[in-house]
């Protein structure tokens, strides 16, 4: 079998690194020689590395082994909420991503912060094999199946003046039985952060005091892992804000609440809702829903925050409906993703507002 070599693609920056090292390597072990055995002993190491590179070229599962660190989000992405590209926006963590306890290191592999979130991938290492319940809370879309682990977090943000305490999601995979590969958000529309301003650059010290894994089971118990000491993390930060979009609206429904602006990112759209006494004419209970320009319906995961991936949002448009109960709110609601759901909420919908980001 005939193997063409120009067409397999080699990852340069890692090589680069290996070659580097490996270079350092050489140089110190050469001082260490005479100088007629320099120029053999040197001349051969560098052949050598040039023999290693050529073997990753020849062998592309080799390559994909190279180093998971920097790249967990090729990995991870597709298993968030907020899923997209992220592993193009994405820079690894260079200082401050390593910490060990309990013979558990956990590793933060790369970061995005734009003006909504901060994005983290994280990979944790267990000397144990993880607890034999770690599948048993799996999710599957589509052709992904998606694990989680838990993470009871601190977050000390140089711009606050108190530390945070929170609970993230850390969505991805099991790797092996001692290796998991994930990432979790921070969102900047929920809690204090949302209410200052995120600077464009600052400093975030993590500190991670437990791990938890769930079961889906009533008769199987949660596993709680903690160290010796918490797993502690310090990353410099900067704020992507080219991506995001912001429409200002102002527009208000029958029932006083309303849009005040939308913002949208490669990987969500944010819906600032404002309420006025001044513009409510009517006391009629309203529901609202949101669909893309395809007229396909897009969830709310809390917040008036939605995920954009696998959405048309060259536009969007919020429906306000009326609901005289519960169980007409639940009937609609089993109705979200019809086909036919666009047509029908248009003759339920008595306000609409729509954002068009073409604009």
């Amino acid at each position: 079998m005939q193997i063409t070599f120009n067409n397999i693609e080699v990852p340069e920056e890692e090589l680069k690194a290996v070659v580097e090292k490996n270079m350092e390597q050489i140089q110190k072990q050469c001082r260490r020689k005479k100088v007629r055995r320099i120029l053999t002993g040197c001349s051969a190491a560098v052949i050598l590395a040039a023999a290693g590179i050529g073997f990753c070229a020849m062998n592309p599962v080799l390559a994909e082994q190279i180093p998971l660190i920097g790249h967990l989000f090729e990995r991870v992405e597709d298993k968030q909420i907020y899923s997209g590209e992220l592993s193009k926006d994405a820079e690894p963590v260079r200082d401050g991503n390593v910490s060990e306890s309990g013979g558990i290191k956990m590793t933060l592999s790369e970061i995005y912060c734009n003006t909504e979130a901060i994005n983290i991938s994280v990979l944790v290492e267990s000397e144990e094999p993880f607890p034999e319940i770690k599948h048993d809370a799996d999710q599957t879309a589509g052709d992904r199946t998606i694990s989680y682990q838990y993470l009871d977090l601190a977050e000390n943000f140089d711009f606050m003046p108190e530390g945070l305490q929170d609970s993230v999601q850390v969505n991805g995979e099991y790797l092996d039985e001692h290796t998991f590969a994930g990432a979790f958000r921070i969102d900047f529309n929920l809690g204090d952060l949302s209410q200052v301003v995120i600077p464009d650059t600052f400093h975030l010290d993590l500190s991670v005091s437990a791990i938890h894994i769930q079961s889906n089971s009533l008769e199987k118990e949660a596993s709680h892992l903690s160290g010796d000491t918490p797993w502690e993390f310090s990353v410099d930060v900067s704020k992507d804000s080219d991506q995001t979009v912001t429409k200002e609206i102002n527009q208000y429904a029958p029932n006083g609440s309303g849009i005040a602006t939308v913002s949208k990112t490669p990987y969500e759209i944010i819906l600032n809702g404002i309420f006025s006494e001044e513009h409510k004419v009517t006391d009629e209970r309203l529901q609202m829903v949101i669909l893309d320009a395809d007229g396909k319906y897009m969830p709310d995961k809390g917040g008036f925050m939605l995920p954009i991936n696998g959405h048309n949002v060259s536009k969007i448009t919020v429906y306000y409906y009326p609901v005289a109960s519960e169980e007409e709110f639940v009937a609609i609601q089993e109705r979200y993703r019809d086909d036919d759901f666009e047509q029908f909420i248009k003759t339920k919908s008595t306000f609409q507002i729509q954002v068009d980001f073409q604009e």
